[in-house]
């Protein structure tokens, strides 16, 4: 007998879940924030969310607004939050969102990123990192392709560049 698909509906909910891998660079250990979202309007394709209205683990109520003082909005696709139960968002890193609280498991944020594949890729590192081993494999990147050790000048940008992108994104 196959088991009946389980429906993870919208209607009625007042709020999805988001979960981030983090890093606590006072602890040097990575954590999960978690964050409770704001439902702003379901459409028939799209689930409209506020970014970041609660986070329940700081125990803070903090509302992120542009500048008209509208909190700013993540559009989600309706058809696979409701098939799935969670959907992976690209707009930050290892960002999930879920239908139901505390439905999460930490090891779906231990995969890769997409968008931070070519990054760990010119520098050697793997997923989840700290701060420490991502200025390690840039030491190491940098002094194997630096121009004045022979390497080539764009190939030592690149990994500039991605040790800063990598940096300012991990924070």
């Amino acid at each position: 007998m196959k088991p009946t698909p389980i429906n993870y509906s919208l209607e009625g909910l007042k709020f999805l879940y988001g979960v981030s891998l983090g890093f606590d660079a006072y602890r040097q250990q990575r954590i999960l924030w978690v964050a409770q979202h704001r439902i702003l309007e379901l459409t028939d394709t799209t689930v409209w969310i506020a970014e970041g209205e609660y986070r329940p683990n700081l125990g803070e109520a903090k509302a992120f607004c542009d500048q008209w003082g509208r909190p700013f909005r993540i559009g989600l696709d309706r058809f696979i939050l409701e098939e799935k139960g969670s959907i992976e968002w690209e707009g930050g890193i290892g960002t999930r969102f879920y239908v139901k609280e505390n439905s999460w498991n930490f090891a779906d944020f231990l995969t890769k990123p997409r968008r931070l594949l070519p990054y760990l890729d010119m520098l050697d590192l793997d997923y989840p990192f700290t701060i420490a081993e991502l200025k390690q494999a840039y030491r190491r990147q940098a002094l194997r392709n630096h121009p004045d050790r022979g390497g080539d000048a764009e190939k030592f940008r690149k990994i500039q560049a991605a040790y800063e992108y990598l940096l300012q994104n991990i924070k």
